[in-house]
């Protein structure tokens, strides 16, 4: 999920089937659906699960690409040329409900577990099932989410890393087992809040926690500075299907956290004191 200051739209990508057809959602932070765009199966994407959009390129993450590198395009975050498919324009108005669009892809990156600047995995996963994206001058941020191979905890140590776009080098990392900030994670969406990732990068994590991670330290312990825990706000949902997306609307000053096991968007203040999330009286329900 990308909320968009140009359009003002929060911008929901939803994979719902490996290998098969992926839809992008466009909503207003109030939770109108604007647009539906259907990028086909043709374009060879195999689990979509993150976007970005930069101007006039978008990032789009492929969470299992490097699994089906023999038959599609195998990348773990593909920039493609974004012109707006629904014709989306500032106030949030689209000229159109729903949209085709194959993307045309301009660069691919592709991680590995067990690279040189990661080696994730402990053994049992060779592969960085990359969920989240944040761009960043000449960087991008991507996370290492859990894949239940065999069990959810099996695959320890995940991270969040730093990627030097220009050469896929690893500028920068983050990992994190059971041990680290005392629970187990399986972090899925990262978003840039009010500094732009000056200092500070927010985490979110499918056993319903938020992270504000301080950019400049490099023990993940302690760069963690605040965690807030908003399984009160979700509910109870099923293992695994927790928060899916995440990301920050200077607009109106909330994060927005998707759920996977229910498709809502939960609107959240968090606040300084980095236990608990206020609930905002609103709840937009999208596809995630």
């Amino acid at each position: 999920m990308f909320y968009d200051s140009v359009s003002g739209l929060l911008y929901i990508l939803c994979g719902t089937s490996t290998n098969g057809d992926h839809y992008i959602y466009a909503y207003t932070t109030s939770g109108t659906q604007q647009c539906m765009i259907t990028i086909p199966s043709a374009s060879s994407m195999s689990r979509v699960d993150g976007f970005y959009i930069v101007g006039s390129d978008a990032y789009i993450v492929d969470s299992q690409g490097p699994i089906y590198a023999s038959t599609k395009l195998g990348g773990s975050v593909y920039k493609v040329a974004w012109s707006n498919p629904c014709g989306c324009s500032s106030g949030g108005t689209c000229t159109a409900t729903t949209a085709s669009w194959s993307p045309t892809v301009t660069k691919t990156w592709t991680l590995n577990a067990v690279q040189s600047g990661i080696n994730d995995g402990g053994g049992n996963d060779q592969y960085f099932r990359n969920s989240g994206i944040a761009v960043v001058g000449d960087h991008f941020y991507a996370v290492n989410g859990v894949h239940p191979n065999p069990t959810l905890t099996g695959s320890y140590p995940k991270s969040l890393v730093k990627v030097t776009m220009a050469d896929s080098s690893i500028a920068q990392k983050w990992s994190f087992d059971a041990s680290t900030i005392g629970h187990d994670v399986d972090m899925e969406g990262i978003a840039c809040g009010s500094d732009s990732c000056a200092n500070y990068i927010y985490v979110g994590d499918e056993y319903n926690y938020i992270y504000k991670l301080n950019l400049a330290t490099s023990d993940p312990a302690t760069a963690v500075e605040m965690q807030w825990d908003i399984n009160s706000v979700v509910g109870n949902v099923n293992d695994d299907k927790g928060i899916e997306s995440l990301t920050y609307a200077p607009s109106t000053g909330y994060f927005y956290a998707g759920i996977q096991d229910t498709s809502n968007i939960h609107v959240l203040e968090l606040t300084g004191a980095g236990t608990s999330a206020t609930q905002v009286p609103k709840i937009g329900r999208a596809h995630v």
